[in-house]
């Protein structure tokens, strides 16, 4: 039951350190409260760095297509 509700707070909840002090509360200074931040921590690092990138990546393809239409429209 437990885990049960410390996995719902864990998907329901939109802020990532709010997750993680709920966590903590439950399991406050022990290796298992450590190995659950740091994963906590690492997904959250993996999906920023994934969000940040695919938004460079898009805006790029963006000002390419921009640029393509640009010299369509300048040569045409």
């Amino acid at each position: 039951m437990l885990l049960s509700s410390i996995f719902s707070n864990l998907v329901f909840f939109p802020n990532l350190y709010s997750q993680i002090n709920t966590i903590l509360t439950f399991f406050s200074f022990t290796s298992c409260s450590q190995f659950l931040f740091s994963y906590i921590n690492n997904f959250k690092n993996r999906l920023l760095n994934f969000y940040i990138f695919h938004f460079f990546w898009n805006f790029l393809l963006l000002l390419r297509l921009l640029w393509f239409l640009f010299t369509i429209f300048l040569f045409c």
